[in-house]
């Protein structure tokens, strides 16, 4: 069971320009990565431009020339032991803080976080997700496209179809990689792969989000598309029953296709 984020269309810290405090809200573009952190992607038109364009392209353009991706350990190696010491001493000097929060969400240099509790608590957690969700990225890339990389990017593209490089990107980290896409706009979802969706998700459920189950792209000697109809377990398909049964104003469960 993923634990649940409240009240993410609020989360905010405030800031201070020249002693004027200043709310700010992050973008409604987050992602749960499959170790359950949660991952902002820092851009204010959200899941679109979810922080992994300029990666992406970098990796992809490396694979189309034959060059290797091992390179990358270090930068997993490094988010890593980030990560390590974020869960184990649950801080993190409040210089570094405050120049990741600058660096990655782009802030003027003048603008400065104010130092309080809450401030400091939010900006670990989107931390650890941060690292977390670069760790996921990095890794699935060096596992995968170990051997017949640019076929293995062909496959991938036949499969996605001609959609932009956002669009991609989005399908990729929910349907290749196991993240979980969270939407707040109109109306409360989650866009998952996973085949569990009630145990999964039953808190999201109970507070009012739908959950869209969408096919998972496995790699088994070629990238395919997962059948829903013949991949959910009954005993899912039976949660799901039973908890809207149980439960008719909360959330749905919806599976595409199907």
């Amino acid at each position: 069971m993923y634990k649940y984020y409240d009240n993410l269309e609020k989360n905010k810290i405030t800031l201070s320009n020249d002693g004027i405090i200043n709310d700010f809200f992050f973008s409604n573009g987050y992602f749960i990565t499959p170790n359950g952190y949660l991952y902002n992607t820092s851009k204010s038109n959200g899941h679109r431009y979810n922080g992994f364009v300029n990666e992406y392209d970098y990796i992809t353009s490396l694979i189309k020339n034959k060059k290797s991706l091992s390179f990358l350990k270090a930068d997993i190696n490094y988010y890593k032991n980030t990560l390590s010491m974020l869960i184990d001493n649950n801080c993190i000097e409040y210089e570094k803080l405050e120049s990741w929060l600058k660096s990655i969400y782009e802030l003027p240099k003048n603008m400065n976080l104010v130092n309080e509790k809450n401030n400091y608590d939010t900006l670990i957690q989107l931390y650890m997700g941060y690292c977390d969700a670069h760790i996921e990225f990095y890794n699935y890339f060096i596992n995968i496209f170990n051997e017949n990389a640019i076929e293995k990017l062909d496959s991938i593209d036949i499969i996605l179809g001609n959609v932009n490089i956002y669009d991609k990107l989005v399908e990729i980290l929910v349907r290749c990689m196991g993240f979980h896409k969270i939407e707040l706009h109109n109306s409360k979802n989650i866009t998952t792969s996973s085949l569990h969706p009630v145990n999964d998700f039953s808190e999201y459920l109970y507070n009012d989000y739908n959950i869209w189950i969408v096919p998972k792209i496995i790699f088994d000697n070629d990238f395919k598309e997962i059948d829903l109809n013949n991949s959910i377990p009954i005993s899912s398909f039976t949660a799901i029953e039973n908890f809207e049964d149980e439960n008719p104003d909360k959330g749905k469960v919806r599976i595409l296709g199907m």
